[in-house]
């Protein structure tokens, strides 16, 4: 499977599963949810931090994810402080891989 249908898979918007595919080395595009986070990373290496499902949400529309996609986020807001957003993302990405 291209990286670009990969990363749609995993729950992004068409434009930006095309605009990440342009920059994911080759080695990484072994798990596309992985080679996600790090693309992320290399756009904006600081912490994201998020205290409820609503910030998260945001982030997930900044990230450009799918609304239905979206909808799917289902993790409990007392722990979402506790790690960088972007793999709370990640995470999502994955399981919407998973399923595919």
């Amino acid at each position: 499977m291209p990286i670009r249908e990969a990363f749609y898979s995993c729950g992004l918007e068409q434009s930006a599963a095309m605009e990440a595919a342009r920059d994911v080395p080759p080695m990484e595009d072994t798990s596309p949810p992985w080679a996600l986070f790090n693309y992320w990373m290399r756009q904006g290496p600081t912490f994201w931090f998020v205290e409820n499902r609503q910030d998260l949400n945001a982030v997930l529309r900044t990230l450009k994810f799918r609304e239905e996609i979206i909808a799917l986020n289902d993790f409990g807001e007392p722990i979402l402080c506790h790690m960088d957003a972007r793999l709370w993302a990640r995470r999502l990405a994955s399981s919407v891989y998973e399923k595919r």
